[in-house]
């Protein structure tokens, strides 16, 4: 990683948390960042290519719906649900402040839209929002793919949402035919989604064996058996990925203080 080199960075109002970035994969290859802070700001950034060939890097603000004046944004993600077309759906978990810690209100809201054009907007799918309440205070916030399986075989794959919480679980959102989202019982699709002895702080997961078996891999918010780099450090989260570009993956581990 030394050899890396700085490109850009651009400044937010308010301090995010490792869970407030996520990555627009677009059906033409290109991608783009939704960055968002604790005070309700969501940025999209991207490189537009300049007259020269040259990359220059734009920022700019999303309004999203339903996030309302004194909510806090815990955490944040997206995927396409098509290959070929810019099918976006974004979630984002808001907590909304109160002085009275037993009526914290946090809720689940998805936001959905479909571009029948290469040219991606991402301001129609941030007025399209279905708010869902919840019971707990979220954490981590992902996708991954769900596989549905019948004796003869691969019945469909589909896209979900996992969210782990405060009541140390993690819920499974999934879409239904009116294309509104609900929760439905993880155990039918994940029994690995066992109470776990406290709230999960980061999860990842992949499929392997023909995509028949899937590791789900998780930090807990009590560290019994990860090592620290010093007493005061917590390590928060892990990437696996090709960092340095030359084919092979590397580790990345981060704590409060460094990666």
């Amino acid at each position: 990683m030394d050899h890396l080199i700085y490109s850009h960075y651009f400044s937010l109002p308010t301090q995010g948390n490792i869970y407030t970035i996520t990555n627009l994969e677009l059906a033409n290859g290109t991608s783009k960042l939704l960055v968002a802070s604790l005070k309700r700001e969501i940025f999209c950034f991207e490189y537009v290519e300049g007259t020269n060939g040259t990359l220059i890097p734009t920022a700019r603000e999303v309004s999203f719906t339903y996030i309302p004046t004194g909510a806090e944004i815990i955490s944040i993600d997206a995927y396409n649900k098509s290959s070929k077309n810019n099918e976006f759906v974004v979630g984002i978990t808001i907590i909304k402040n109160s002085n009275d810690s037993d009526s914290l209100e946090t809720y689940l809201n998805i936001y959905s839209g479909w571009e029948a054009s290469e040219d991606f907007n991402i301001e129609n799918i941030a007025q399209n929002c279905q708010s869902l309440e919840l019971n707990f205070i979220p954490y981590r916030l992902m996708h991954t793919d769900l596989f549905l399986w019948d004796n003869d075989g691969l019945c469909s794959q589909e896209k979900v949402f996992l969210l782990s919480g405060s009541d140390h679980y993690i819920h499974v959102f999934r879409e239904g035919s009116d294309h509104l989202f609900k929760e439905v019982d993880a155990k039918e699709y994940f029994p690995e989604f066992i109470k776990h002895p406290s709230p999960v702080v980061w999860m990842d997961s992949m499929y392997i064996n023909n995509d028949s078996d899937d590791v789900l891999k998780y930090g807990l918010s009590n560290y019994c058996s990860l090592p620290r780099h010093n007493p005061t450090n917590i390590l928060t989260c892990c990437e696996i990925t090709d960092v340095d570009l030359d084919g092979k993956l590397e580790i990345l581990v981060g704590n409060s203080a460094k990666v």
